[in-house]
């Protein structure tokens, strides 16, 4: 078994209360003191000025997803409607022994990369 032998402190520290406050910053202690009296205010303005989250999350979802649904019905009518026509003309063109038009295909690469432009004309 060994035997520890505990050594004992030598030195003698004497409190300075101007050391004290010049080098150990206490501005934290402070701010937790003063939040801890008004932490009972605090809650209390918090639960006044609160919403329900479930409503108000539920609603903005609902909103969301409405007006995305709208969005895309617009944006995928837009684009079948000029394929459409695209493809019904070029389809005219072939049955009819024509030379098919290029610049149908620059209109077809800008739609698809920009929908939502209504001064597209076929």
């Amino acid at each position: 078994m060994v035997k520890l032998t505990r050594k004992k402190l030598t030195a003698q520290v004497s409190f300075d209360k101007a050391y004290a406050r010049r080098y150990f910053q206490t501005d934290y202690y402070r701010a937790q003191a003063l939040n801890d009296k008004s932490h009972e205010i605090i809650q209390r303005a918090k639960k006044r000025l609160q919403t329900s989250p479930k409503r108000s999350v539920t609603r903005l979802i609902a909103a969301w997803r409405y007006h995305a649904s709208q969005a895309l019905a617009v944006k995928s009518t837009k684009i079948g409607v000029a394929m459409r026509n695209i493809y019904v003309k070029e389809r005219y063109r072939v049955q009819t022994n024509k030379d098919p038009r290029t610049h149908y295909y620059t209109k077809l690469i800008s739609l698809v990369s920009n929908p939502m432009d209504t001064t597209l004309s076929l």
